[in-house]
C-alpha cells in the first residue's frame, strides 16, 4: 500500500478529494493532526496517508519511537483510524533514514570532543578538526551542542510584485532557520558565539520544499489558464509557457526536449530567489563518498554561488511523460533542479522544490 499522502496543513486533508468521500475517517485524520502538531510542534509532517485505503495512518517514528501508538490513538480519541509506526513513501526515505542517522552520530560525536573522548568516525574526526579550527574553538567546557534538526522550520514562497522568494523576502541570513546542530560557545567576559550547522547527506540534497497550491490551483487547469496573477508570475520567473505548463498535468502531449529559457528570464529575480533559498549564515555540512565536505556559507560566498548561468525547462521531466515541470540551472558553485509537481496522491502541481548537487 502506498502511503503517499503527506499532509503539511489541515487544510491539506480537508480537499482531498479520496477523503472527502469519508467525512467521518477525515474529520478524525484533522482531529490527529492537529493533536500530533501541538504535542510535537518541532514536526512539521507527523503522518503519512493510504488515500484509497484509510484503516491505518502512518505516524512518523520520530513521535512513536517515544509515544506508545496506543496512547497517541486513545489520546486523540481515534475510533475510525488505526495507527502504526512509519515514514510513508516519503521522497528518498532511505536516504531520509541515513541522513537521520549521520546527523545524530555526527551530534555524538561533536559532543565527545567536547568532553575530550575519542572521535569515533575518521570522517567526523577530521571535520571536526577543520571545523575547530576555521571558527577558533578552543576550550572544550565552554562549548554546548545544541540538536535542532526535529525543528524542520516552514520556508514558504512569498511573491512580491514581479519577485519570488523562499521563505524571507528580505536579508537571507537564515542559519537560525536550518540548523540542525547549533554551536555556542560561552566563555566568560566575551560575548556569546552562535555558529549553526546545516547536515546534507549523499549526492543529491533538497534546498528548499514549499507549496505552490494557493498559487496555481486545481480550477486553472479545468479553466485553461493560471487565474492567481502570483501564479502567473511564478511562471514567468522561470520562463514557463503557461500553456505548456498546463499541458503537462492535463494529459496533452508533451515533448522531453530541453528548452532555453535563460535569453528571455530576468535574471536578477532569478537570483533573488536562489539567494533566498540558499541563503547565508551557516555552515554548510555535507556527507558525500564517505567525507564530509564543508565550508561557512557567508555573504561573501551567496553572492558568488547564487548567479544563473544558465536555464532551461523540461516540460514532463527529463522523459517528457511525467507530471512534473523541471527547471535546470546552474551556478558558479552549484547544479541546481527546480521541480513543480504534486506531493499529495494528486496530479496537479503541489510544491515546488530545488534540489542541488554541490560542484566539487
Amino acid at each position: 500500500m502506498a502511503y503517499n499522502f503527506i499532509p503539511e496543513e489541515k487544510k491539506d486533508i480537508l480537499v482531498h478529494p479520496d477523503l472527502k468521500r469519508n467525512k467521518r475517517v477525515q474529520a478524525e485524520l484533522v482531529v490527529l493532526f492537529d493533536y500530533l502538531r501541538k504535542h510535537h510542534p518541532g514536526i512539521e509532517k507527523p503522518i503519512a496517508i493510504n488515500p484509497t485505503s484509510l484503516k491505518t495512518v502512518k505516524v512518523t517514528r520520530k513521535i512513536t519511537s517515544v509515544v506508545p501508538v496506543a496512547t497517541i490513538k486513545r489520546s486523540a480519541g481515534l475510533k475510525q483510524v488505526g495507527i502504526s509506526p512509519g515514514e510513508g513513501s516519503r521522497g528518498g526515505r532511505g536516504t531520509e533514514n541515513k541522513g537521520n542517522a549521520f546527523e545524530q552520530q555526527l551530534l555524538d560525536d561533536i559532543k565527545r570532543w567536547t568532553q575530550g573522548e575519542p572521535i569515533r568516525n575518521p570522517a567526523h574526526s577530521t571535520f571536526i578538526k577543520e571545523f575547530v579550527d576555521h571558527y577558533q574553538l578552543t576550550s572544550l567546557d565552554k562549548v554546548k551542542i545544541i540538536p535542532e534538526g526535529y525543528r524542520n522550520t516552514r520556508r514558504p514562497i512569498i511573491v512580491r510584485g514581479d519577485a519570488v522568494y523562499v521563505g524571507t523576502a528580505g536579508d537571507p541570513d537564515i542559519g537560525e532557520v536550518i540548523t540542525d546542530i547549533t554551536v555556542k560557545e560561552q566563555i566568560p567576559n566575551k560575548p556569546e558565539r552562535t555558529i549553526y550547522l546545516s547536515l546534507k547527506y549523499g549526492p543529491t540534497v533538497t534546498l528548499f520544499n514549499s507549496g505552490i497550491a494557493g498559487y496555481i490551483t486545481s480550477e486553472d487547469f479545468k479553466k485553461g489558464n493560471i487565474q492567481n496573477k502570483d501564479g502567473k508570475t511564478i511562471l514567468k520567473l522561470f520562463g514557463i509557457d503557461e500553456k505548456k505548463f498546463l499541458d503537462v498535468f492535463t494529459g496533452m502531449k508533451t515533448t522531453p526536449k530541453p528548452e532555453d529559457t535563460f535569453s528571455i528570464i530576468n535574471k536578477g529575480r532569478l537570483t533573488a530567489l536562489i539567494k533566498s533559498g540558499m541563503g547565508y549564515g551557516y555552515h554548510l555540512v555535507h556527507f558525500l563518498n564517505n567525507k564530509i565536505v564543508h565550508f561557512e556559507m557567508n555573504k561573501q560566498k551567496l553572492e558568488q554561488f547564487s548567479r544563473p548561468m544558465n536555464a532551461e525547462v523540461l516540460y514532463g521531466g527529463a522523459s517528457g511523460t511525467a507530471k512534473r515541470v523541471d527547471i535546470n540551472v546552474e551556478t558558479p558553485g552549484f547544479y541546481l533542479k527546480f521541480n513543480m509537481r504534486n506531493k499529495q496522491g494528486g496530479i496537479n502541481p503541489t510544491f515546488l522544490l530545488c534540489d542541488y548537487k554541490k560542484k566539487h
